[in-house]
């Protein structure tokens, strides 16, 4: 590892020169013991003659409770992996750039809240003269930072630390803690209409039976089927005759005549039109603290013509006889 990161900074510094800011971010425990008996990067930060510009070390995400007091960040500790540590082994104060992630949700340990954060800072700045700053994690993810939070994160660091950048000496360059933004919003709302031309319908009615039953009084029972007797349910119910079962209704039909109606429906489409709207693009811009400029971005409105469609119906009756 040690190899592979002193050669890869080298690679990296002969393509963009001296004047560029060359970082670095390991995690807390690759400057202790943990990491062998060089302690890591600490080997590396002296391998490389101090040509890091910063650190910016992960002091969070290494189990529960490590790194959240101000003890376990700025007092000596038998991993010699917190910031104390760091200095004592020779790393420049200003160099060393203290790491967390916010909000909560962003991590899974060694979360501290800003405002504790500072009061470390105010304090570790008095006893040991680190002056740093802090590095914040700020993934937009599940409930991530928004903008709201790093600005509010900004502030109050840069109100300890103030608005140069860590490592060099001389004027900093300006920290951005602002940020734009355009709050245009797009609607679509098409309406639509329709008429329906008139249909029409026919109906037919079936032949009336005169109320007669296949059940009739009959002295036999072709005599029964073949003409339109008298109703009956059993032999008592016909006088000299006998009552005779599953008989043709078709000799009741010639002496009834009924009559029937429906009602048709013909559906038509009919046409209409509604005007939407179609969301287009704005952008918007803020600008932070000397010297940099923040961008944002949002949604405006651009009207567009829809179209609708609808469909009528209207009954027409028709009639049938039988």
């Amino acid at each position: 590892v040690s190899t592979q990161s002193t050669w890869g900074h080298k690679a990296v510094r002969a393509v963009i020169g001296s004047g560029s800011y060359l970082t670095h971010a390991p995690q807390a425990p690759y400057f202790g013991t943990w990491a062998g008996a060089k302690r890591g990067y600490v080997e590396i930060y002296k391998q490389l003659n101090g040509d890091i510009d910063w650190l910016n070390v992960q002091f969070y995400n290494q189990g529960a409770g490590c790194y959240t007091t101000y003890d376990g960040l700025f007092s000596p500790s038998a991993a010699k992996d917190n910031v104390k540590d760091l200095i004592d082994a020779g790393i420049p104060a200003n160099k060393i750039v203290l790491g967390k992630y916010y909000p909560a949700s962003n991590g899974g340990s060694g979360f501290i809240e800003p405002n504790a954060l500072q009061g470390f800072m105010v304090q570790a700045k008095k006893n040991l003269n680190w002056n740093g700053g802090f590095m914040v994690w700020g993934y937009k993810c599940n409930g991530g930072m928004d903008a709201s939070q790093a600005k509010t994160w900004g502030s109050l660091m840069q109100s300890t630390f103030g608005n140069s950048l860590p490592g060099r000496s001389g004027s900093g360059t300006g920290i951005n803690v602002d940020t734009g933004s355009n709050t245009g919003t797009g609607s679509n709302s098409g309406s639509g209409s329709g008429s329906g031309s008139s249909g029409s319908g026919s109906g037919s009615g079936s032949a009336g039976t005169g109320g007669k039953t296949t059940t009739r009084c009959g002295s036999s029972w072709g005599d029964a089927n073949t003409r339109c007797g008298q109703d009956c349910v059993n032999d008592g119910g016909c006088a000299g005759s006998k009552c005779w079962a599953d008989l043709s209704l078709v000799p009741c039909q010639s002496v009834n005549t009924g009559s029937g109606s429906g009602t048709g429906t013909k559906p038509s489409t009919g046409s209409g039109s509604g005007t939407g709207t179609k969301p287009s693009t704005g952008s918007g811009s803020g600008t932070g603290t000397n010297p940099s400029t923040g961008r944002g971005s949002g949604t405006g409105t651009k009207p567009s013509t829809g179209s609708g469609s609808g469909t009528g119906t209207k009954p027409s009756t028709g009639t049938g006889s039988g």
